[in-house]
């Protein structure tokens, strides 16, 4: 059973890191007509219908993805150090991570300690959220997470004083971190 799973999880990594390359390259593209258009040729909203009618059977492509693809390239193409790190993240982490952290440093912060730590997996797998997932509502599946995020982060932040005391003492990063994973693993 182990071969299955170790088979899986890196054909999940290895589509994955196609997607993330994918929605680069798309942002890329995007950036490079945007930087030769003139204003209110509608780039964006051409780039979406074309793709619609070229392919209707693909999904993903709204106006409101090609836009946060573009966000997603302008926001890491001058980071270096960043860029290599949202590969290993899947689209979702990296749609969060980019609406909250507003700071390079922020950003570096958020997307190393979910690779580092593997929140999302560690509350994800926990038995008493996973059974109030499938067997409750959301609201009663939110009250698990919360206690398992709490459990992961009790053993985290052992080793971790200075996230220990974010987590303790700041209410808005308490907040931000229980709604980040919560979306993650709530599907």
């Amino acid at each position: 059973m182990d071969l299955i799973q170790q088979a899986r999880q890196r054909t999940f990594h290895a589509v994955n890191t196609e997607l993330i390359d994918l929605y680069w390259q798309v942002g890329e593209y995007i950036s490079r007509k945007l930087t030769t258009a003139t204003w209110g040729e509608g780039v964006v909203d051409q780039l979406a219908r074309y793709i619609a009618r070229k392919h209707p059977d693909i999904k993903g492509f709204t106006r409101r993805n090609l836009f946060r693809m573009h966000q997603f390239y302008e926001t890491y193409r001058a980071e270096p150090k960043l860029s290599p790190l949202v590969r290993e993240l899947p689209w979702t982490h990296n749609l969060l991570i980019l609406s909250r952290a507003k700071r390079p440093e922020e950003r570096e912060f958020y997307l190393r300690l979910a690779l580092q730590e593997k929140w999302p997996t560690k509350v994800a797998a926990d038995s008493a959220y996973q059974n109030a997932k499938r067997h409750s509502d959301r609201q009663n599946a939110r009250v698990e997470h919360d206690k398992s995020l709490a459990r992961v982060m009790t053993s985290v932040l052992k080793d971790n004083t200075e996230l220990f005391k974010q987590f303790s003492d700041n209410e808005s990063f308490r907040r931000w971190l229980t709604d980040t994973i919560f979306a993650l693993t709530y599907e």
